[in-house]
């Protein structure tokens, strides 16, 4: 068994849907290069809701208001990040009412935004597909 200095890592991965119902998908230098939906960990204290907002406000500069908590998993050693890592993870939902995307340039870059189906054929990094498509699956049960 492989050991974790940092623990289990409690994280959330966002989706943030812009007024054309796009959502963002950056390049990420943590995870082979690949496409994935921001987010980051979860500090002590701190809400999924609110840890998902000030993650987007961090990363992206964008003022987001979170929606709700769609799914959740877990991810042990990915094959795709860049370290030995034990993660349970929350998707959760946004929406973009205000500010300007500036990347952090020492984590992503090459951005996009798109429909979530057509995400889905982006090179995603490991279990960002199965977060698009349980999203997917969400927007058709509320609407």
């Amino acid at each position: 068994m492989n050991e974790y200095p940092k623990g289990i890592e409690v994280v959330c991965g966002v989706i943030v849907e812009n007024q054309e119902n796009k959502v963002f998908l950056t390049k990420s230098k943590y995870w082979a290069e690949k496409y994935v939906l921001p987010g980051g960990l979860i500090l002590a204290g701190e809400t999924i809701l609110n840890a998902a907002q000030q993650q987007i406000k961090h990363e992206l500069n964008l003022d987001v208001v979170p929606i709700e908590v769609f799914n959740f998993g877990e991810l042990i050693d990915s094959k795709d990040f860049k370290r030995s890592a034990h993660y349970i993870y929350f998707n959760v939902y946004t929406k973009v009412i205000g500010g300007n995307i500036k990347l952090n340039q020492d984590k992503h870059f090459d951005s996009q935004w798109l429909s979530p189906q057509e995400a889905l054929n982006l090179n995603l990094a490991e279990t960002f597909d199965l977060s698009l498509e349980k999203f997917i699956d969400y927007k058709n049960a509320t609407n």
